[in-house]
């Protein structure tokens, strides 16, 4: 901090001289100028500080990735995996309004989203795709025939457990259209453990 000649006079009401006034606004300039500076050297430390947590994020992300290598989930097998897959799949109510069975934010289509292993385990654990639930209705029929069609081809030869519900705006489609939905699933009635 500058050096003051007027520490008794500082807080008082007395009113300098004009040499006493020159030689204060010497002490202001030379306190600015000292201000200039500390600023100039802030920005310089801040600039070090924002480079310094760049790279401490840097180095915490390459630390959490390489210790995610580590990982017990990487030690479970495959089959126990799978079957741990299976209690994430909803659980859906008689007469709740869920998701289908199709939706990608939840399982088994959100699990084989994380990584190619649990891709692979989703995709190789029948299990998964044999709980299906589905609104059918005009819409979506078509492309919910397909995805209902993928999902028996991925549940192979295990037991189905199906809710089926039929949208209630029914005259907005013709009867013919009705049946596509079963004439999907007629061909596998017979690993149909549970219907609603």
């Amino acid at each position: 901090m500058p050096s003051s000649h007027w520490p008794r006079t500082l807080g008082t009401c007395g009113v300098p001289s004009k040499t006493e006034a020159n030689d204060i606004e010497s002490v202001i300039s030379l306190g600015k100028s000292d201000l200039s500076k500390l600023d100039v050297y802030i920005d310089r430390v801040q600039e070090v500080l924002k480079q310094l947590s760049r790279r401490r994020s840097e180095i915490s992300e390459h630390i959490m990735n390489h210790s995610a290598l580590l990982s017990p989930v990487r030690k479970i097998p495959d089959e126990v995996l799978g079957e741990i897959f299976i209690y994430c799949l909803p659980q859906f109510e008689k007469k709740g309004r869920e998701k289908s069975s199709f939706s990608r934010d939840q399982a088994p289509v959100l699990l084989g989203q994380i990584c190619s292993r649990w891709r692979a385990v989703t995709l190789s654990t029948q299990a998964l795709w044999s709980f299906i639930r589905i609104d059918y209705g005009p819409v979506t029929v078509e492309s919910d025939v397909a995805k209902m069609l993928l999902w028996l081809e991925r549940s192979g030869t295990h037991p189905l457990s199906l809710v089926l519900r039929e949208r209630m705006d029914l005259r907005d489609y013709s009867r013919e259209e009705r049946p596509l939905m079963l004439d999907a699933i007629l061909p596998s009635s017979h690993r149909w453990l549970d219907v609603e």
